[in-house]
Formats: structure tokens, sequence, C-alpha cells
């Protein structure tokens, strides 16, 4: 996602035969944005406000600072909503995320074992999801890019025995067909736009250079 807005935002002038394509991307990017990323932020916010927050030994003004900036971050996806070209999301979840990243990972190896965490608060986070075929393989799928195979394992060890049916008959296959197949598909055109810019740069230095080019 980080990729595509960013595309969205430096290109500025498209090629022709790209600016159909992302129009068409832009679109689909919204439908995921609006039918699945908003869910998934607020109920990752949600659980840590309810579950997280108030196991951990940080003073009151901090988790106060954090909920505001979870407060801040719901207003802005309404704004985005409301505005869908406004593509400032990225810099938001940025700072957002290297605000956790400094306060809450501290606070949690303070508080918790790395067993401690995974047998009594992992369950109730599980629990405490709404949408679970939309955010159960989000984080079981992610867990894989975060610690390899063995961490997904790990983590799909943690769903209650009806969770790990329902994960593999239900909530797997509607994140791939419906949220994961979107993410695919507009990585794959920032990939493939990323190319054709640099063909196209390293073109025109050839040509600019009397060199004969052979990238079409």
């Amino acid at each position: 996602m980080d990729r595509f807005l960013e595309q969205s935002q430096t290109q500025s002038k498209p090629d022709k035969p790209n600016t159909l394509a992302l129009e068409t991307h832009v679109t689909e990017f919204f439908v995921w944005f609006k039918t699945y990323f908003v869910e998934y932020l607020q109920c990752q916010h949600e659980v840590k406000a309810t579950v997280l927050l108030p196991l951990l030994s940080l003073s009151a003004s901090t988790k106060q600072q954090i909920l505001g900036v979870y407060q801040d971050i719901a207003q802005m996806l309404t704004q985005i909503q409301q505005l869908e070209r406004a593509l400032c999301l990225n810099r938001t979840l940025h700072a957002t995320l290297n605000m956790e990243e400094a306060t809450l990972h501290p606070a949690m190896s303070a508080a918790f074992t790395e067993h401690a965490f995974q047998s009594h608060i992992m369950p109730r986070v599980f629990r405490s999801i709404r949408s679970k075929r939309v955010v159960v393989p989000w984080i079981v799928e992610r867990s894989k890019m975060w610690g390899g195979v063995a961490e997904q394992r790990t983590i799909q060890g943690m769903l209650p025995f009806s969770a790990k049916f329902l994960y593999r008959k239900i909530w797997r296959p509607y994140f791939m067909s419906n949220v994961a197949v979107a993410m695919k598909n507009l990585d794959e055109f920032v990939s493939s736009t990323d190319s054709n810019s640099h063909a196209s740069n390293s073109s025109l230095y050839s040509e600019r250079n009397g060199e004969m080019c052979s990238i079409m």
C-alpha cells in the first residue's frame, strides 16, 4: 500500500497508456481501503485500547496520548473516504507506527514474557476481534513476513480449535479472494509502473548521450 501511495503522489505526469490503468487501480485501491483496510485498522485500535493498554505500565498521559492518536486517525479515515484522492494516509500511518514502536513495544516487553503473551494475551486478542474473516487471516499471513514460516505456525497455533477450522475453511479463503488479491494486484501494477519508469529514464539518458537504446 505504501508503494502504491508513493507512486500516486510522485507520478504527476503519467504516460498516456498508463493513465487509464492508474485511474482503474486508484478506484480499486479505495474500494479495498473502504471495505477492508478501515475495518482492519479500527479493529486493531479497538483491541489495543481495550485489551493491551490496560495491562501495560504506562502513565495515564501516555495512554491518553495514544488513544488521542487513534481518534485522530479515525477522523482521518473518515476524511479520506469522503475525499478519496487526498492521499495523505502514508505519512500519518508511518508516524503512528513509529510512535507505537517506540512506546508500546518496550512496555509490552516489560509487562509480559513471550510465553505469557502467547498463552494469556493473544487468546484475548483473538476473542476481541470482531471481523475475524478479515483481521485474523491478516495477522496470520503477515506473521510470515515478521518471523518466517515458524512464526506463522506459532501464531496459527494460538487459535482455538474451532477458530482453526474456521480459519482454514472460511476466513483464509475469504481473505485471499477479497483482501490479499487486491493488495497483490496493486503491488504488481506499481512494480510494473516502476519498471516502465526506469526503462523510460534509461532510454532518455541514452538518447541524450547519442547512444543507441535497445530498451523499447
